[in-house]
């Protein structure tokens, strides 16, 4: 039987500088591992839509809009949160993406999510009267990589026909997991017909 001890740090007093460089380091014993990651500066979405599904129902989807610098590539995450109750929050469905295909002027889907991998896949719709906080991400090459897989591994997962068992990437040197840094913005948004 190995001697294997698992450590788990974490902080909620770690606040980053947009455009810094940020090194993790890890020493233990004959352990090493360390990690680099850098802050995107933020994007703000300049407005969202909501519109009903169709017709009069009470489902929702909402569109965010925003300015892509089409000199550079960039990459996104949106993250999602339905519940007053709780401060985490959770990817939004399909809601990694690069900029290759929206053009300057951006107009992208905004799904809700699911809350853990034992559940199905939720609608991807909001329901009248939910209030969504958005967390709308920046974020590097390194960080699109981690999240896209994370991404497929979910959806393709349940999939006999897909191969499931990998790791997914890492930035981290000696050992898994990644270290990222986000450009973040926050939205609040009331999902009411019309808004």
């Amino acid at each position: 039987m190995s001697d294997t001890t698992l450590y788990i740090y974490t902080t909620s007093d770690l606040r980053g500088e947009t455009g810094k460089t940020y090194i993790l380091q890890v020493d233990y014993g004959q352990f090493h591992a360390c990690a680099e990651t850098t802050i995107p500066t933020p994007v703000d979405i300049d407005s969202f839509s909501v519109s009903p599904i169709y017709g009069d129902s009470i489902m929702y989807t909402v569109k965010a809009f925003f300015h892509d610098d089409p000199r550079q590539t960039d990459y996104y995450r949106f993250f999602i949160n339905t519940d007053s109750s709780a401060y985490t929050m959770r990817g939004a469905y399909l809601g990694t993406f690069n900029d290759r295909a929206i053009g300057e002027y951006a107009k992208v889907t905004v799904n809700n999510g699911r809350n853990n991998l034992v559940h199905p896949q939720p609608s991807p719709y909001f329901d009248e009267g939910d209030v969504v906080r958005i967390k709308f991400c920046h974020i590097d090459s390194v960080g699109y990589r981690f999240w896209k897989a994370y991404e497929d591994y979910n959806s393709e997962g349940r999939n006999p026909m897909f191969n499931a068992m990998q790791n997914l990437p890492s930035n981290v040197n000696g050992a898994l997991g990644y270290w990222l840094g986000y450009g973040a913005r926050y939205y609040r948004l009331p999902i009411v017909h019309g808004k």
